[in-house]
């Protein structure tokens, strides 16, 4: 009787491990776009608590607001969105895009009260989406409080 392996044997077990490999694959590229959503949800509300907060400690002695775009958003001081201020910071996701209002809507301020730090808009939600199409949705309060799912 013969010892050893079959090539039966052998290509059953080959399609079993690259069957493992695909699901293993295909489990680590939705982990790390769980993470990079993650983190650039993390990003906008935590520059939308920023704005408002320098807005409210009179930082400068100006208002604070974040200009959204589809893949970027500007944190800028003024009332009003000037894309040429040195005093602008770009911050840029990390492969998510920014919907605010209609798929598509790009170019969308918001503005804090000095007083109150309440928005310059109603309360709306802004829509973080991952190249997969996953998505998280932060809600933006009349009042300037954040929000996120």
């Amino acid at each position: 009787m013969k010892r050893g392996f079959t090539l039966l044997e052998i290509l059953i077990v080959l399609a079993i491990l690259g069957i493992l490999c695909g699901l293993s694959v295909a489990a680590f590229v939705n982990l790390k776009n769980a993470q990079t959503l993650d983190r650039d949800t993390d990003l906008v509300v935590e520059s939308l608590r920023q704005a408002r907060s320098q807005t409210l400690t009179a930082v400068n002695d100006t208002n604070y607001g974040i200009h959204f775009s589809s893949n970027q958003f500007t944190l800028f001081a003024g009332s009003t969105y000037d894309p040429n201020a040195s005093t602008n910071k770009v911050f840029n996701l990390n492969g998510s895009k920014i919907i605010v209002g209609q798929p598509g809507f790009v170019g969308f301020n918001v503005v804090f009260g000095r007083l109150s730090g309440e928005t310059d808009q109603q309360t709306g939600q802004i829509m973080i989406q991952s190249p997969s199409g996953t998505s998280r949705i932060i809600t933006l309060y009349k009042t300037g409080l954040v929000e996120f799912q």
